[in-house]
């Protein structure tokens, strides 16, 4: 391509972004700094001498040495796990679980620190009904078990639930600094890391055990993984990337692929003119070193299904959130979820319901360039304006550059089967969307060799006054926990509010958040553990079978029943309803808690 002809490429493509950001962007600014921020800003960095100086300064730091890479990935690592912990506490985020995916990870994290991946059917299952878990005909989570994998530890060193979370957002925050610096330099290696750390969602699921940053983490090694073995394909490296796809197919399948898939054709396609022995060995070390993840998921499958081939998501997906499986489905209105529970039953109508008449071949445009689309934009960058650069990106891509956008591509072709993207889905899409964005920024610069010097410097200081922006620390209107719920705040308290042993029965009520769940024993391994019991309030014979069961196994402990309606007031204590064996042996009467 010749540079005159780059030269007009890159504007036309500069137009195409700017449409991009009005498109998709809704012309929205997302965090950038006010106008009094920015004119000033832009004005210094438009000054000759600055400028200059500041292009050199920059310049000396682009090639980064194999050590000064690995030093800059531990520093990345420590800051960026700091800053995470830091946004949290400032923000004073509640440093426990709250949303269904948390509880169900942990739970799993639970039992397979105790070797297990399911347990028996507890004798008064329907107590302890709850979402995301099985507990018929076994008790035990319902998702893919990778992410409990990796956080064993929490369990293993009884961390602070916080702390594992914010060293795998810190790991891959520093393992992006690592793969940028490979593709790019060490510069916008830089950059890249200040970005996704200026990402609202990413620091939400910073705090959290939840399978998203996870599967970030794993797919950020094997892209490190597959550079390293393009450099020295062996079969160590081969093995390392099989080990790291098998780890990520048992945590988020899908996601998975995205990686799987170009990585995959990518190797067979270096190794072509290799003999058939020497790529059936390459296939074979893969494929062996991937196999006891696959292995585990399988016996997974198998005793929680009954089948080696049915994962447990799917069948809850069958049970208790019909039409809501990978791929499309005719929506009918008779569904309804196997379940009696009135939470459940509010989450399918207010939750599912929707999303399965909108998730139909015929809605996926207006899906995609109407939600979907503008969503990443706005979670995949700190301000939808740097969207301008990012068709400029698709001009830079050579050498291994290409993955990331291999990746985009996937995610929204595979995406586009699930009837939810919700938006810390868009944490698993970042780091390529930042990666191209970055790239176009680079290829701006490189186009116009005569204002380079200006153009880097401003480029430059416009990322760093965006992500900054994006920060708690400089923006108060920054929020980035959405969830806040009674219930759960409550359920923390339990311990200063009761007498253990002790079972709290948890009453739900119509016009209760079907999202602040706190039925879930995640402590213990087993309900019959725990030193309070958490249990679901449901009729009178169901509450009478528990009261017996707990009667003659631990008569001791005290019962307790708490409204979930009025949780949401500060002072209110759970009604203490007397001794398991004294209610088991007639002293319980439903009408002594009713409203």
């Amino acid at each position: 391509m010749s540079p005159t002809f780059r030269r007009v490429a890159v504007l036309l493509l500069l137009v195409v972004g700017v449409q991009l950001w009005l498109v998709i962007g809704r012309g929205e600014y997302g965090a950038a700094p006010t106008i009094w921020v920015m004119t000033p800003l832009i004005a210094i960095a438009s000054l000759p001498p600055v400028f200059r100086r500041t292009t050199r300064a920059i310049d000396r730091l682009r090639q980064l040495s194999p050590r000064g890479r690995a030093v800059g990935a531990a520093v990345v690592f420590v800051v960026a796990a700091a800053f995470f912990i830091w946004s949290g506490a400032m923000q004073g985020r509640e440093p426990f679980p709250k949303i269904h995916d948390e509880y169900m990870h942990m739970l799993q994290v639970r039992m397979l620190s105790r070797g297990r991946l399911w347990m028996p059917q507890h004798p008064c299952a329907d107590s302890f009904e709850s979402f995301h878990i099985f507990v018929k005909p076994v008790y035990a989570s319902i998702y893919f078990p990778g992410t409990a994998l990796l956080y064993l530890p929490v369990d293993w060193l009884k961390l602070h639930y916080w702390l594992m979370p914010a060293m795998v957002a810190g790991a891959c925050t520093a393992m992006f600094f690592l793969i940028v610096c490979d593709l790019m330099d060490g510069v916008y290696a830089m950059l890249a890391a200040l970005l996704l750390m200026s990402l609202t969602q990413f620091r939400y699921v910073s705090l959290i055990v939840i399978s998203h940053s996870v599967m970030v983490l794993l797919g950020l090694l094997i892209i490190w993984a597959w550079l390293r073995w393009r450099e020295r394909p062996t079969l160590a490296w081969a093995a390392v990337i099989g080990f790291l796809g098998g780890w990520a197919a048992i945590t988020r399948p899908v996601d998975a692929l995205c990686y799987a898939l170009p990585i995959g054709a990518g190797m067979l396609w270096t190794i072509r003119r290799r003999t058939v022995g020497e790529i059936a060995q390459a296939v074979g070390i893969i494929v062996a070193c991937a196999l006891p993840f696959l292995s585990l998921q399988l016996l997974f499958n198998r005793g929680v299904t009954g089948n080696f081939f049915e994962t447990p998501y799917h069948r809850y997906c069958e049970l208790f959130t019909p039409q809501m499986t990978f791929g499309f489905h005719q929506y009918d209105p008779d569904a309804r979820p196997q379940t009696t529970l009135l939470q459940r039953l509010k989450y399918y109508q207010e939750f599912t319901v929707s999303a399965a008449q909108e998730h139909q071949p015929r809605r996926l445009w207006k899906t995609w360039t109407q939600d979907r689309f503008p969503r990443i934009a706005r979670y995949s960058l700190p301000c939808e304006l740097m969207l301008i650069a990012f068709p400029i990106g698709l001009l830079g891509l050579r050498g291994q550059r290409w993955i990331f956008v291999a990746f985009i591509v996937l995610f929204v072709a595979l995406y586009a089967f699930f009837a939810y993207l919700l938006a810390h889905y868009i944490v698993l899409v970042a780091p390529a969307v930042i990666v191209v964005t970055l790239i176009g920024v680079e290829t701006l610069c490189e186009t116009f060799p005569r204002a380079r010097s200006w153009l880097v410097t401003l480029t430059s200081a416009i990322i760093v006054a965006f992500s900054l922006r994006a920060m708690p620390q400089l923006n108060r209107l920054m929020r980035d926990d959405p969830y806040s719920f009674p219930s759960i705040t409550f359920d923390r308290r339990l311990p200063t509010l009761v007498k253990t042993p002790a079972i709290v029965l948890y009453h739900f009520n119509e016009e209760d958040n079907a999202h602040g769940e706190p039925v879930y024993n995640i402590d213990v391994l087993w309900p019959d553990d725990a030193p309070i019991i958490r249990a679901q309030d449901r009729d009178a014979a169901t509450n009478l079978a528990l009261f017996r069961y707990y009667a003659q196994r631990q008569p001791d402990r005290t019962v307790y029943w708490a409204d979930r309606t009025a949780l949401s007031k500060g002072d209110y204590r759970p009604k203490e309803l007397g001794r398991v064996s004294d209610l088991a042996n007639g002293a319980y009467n439903p009408t002594q808690h009713q409203h």
